[in-house]
């Protein structure tokens, strides 16, 4: 699946950085570094956002990437 640009995944896509799933069902995220150091552990969502948005990666707001039902 394409990343949404600005989207925390297009973000991790652009330096380089691994997802890594796991948990029963897979829904936690580790972020991995290209020397294969971990960033981040279980963030969430605004976790993952913020730690970019400091970096100049991505400029969008959390709530602009979830769906309303």
């Amino acid at each position: 699946m394409t990343a949404l640009p600005d989207s925390p995944n297009w973000g991790w896509q652009q330096i380089g950085y691994t997802i890594e799933r796991y948990g029963r069902d897979g829904r936690l995220r580790r972020i991995i570094d290209r020397e294969g150091g971990v960033v981040l552990d279980n963030a969430g969502h605004e976790g993952e956002c913020a730690w970019l948005r400091e970096r100049g990666i991505i400029e969008r707001e959390p709530e602009l990437f979830l769906t309303e039902e």
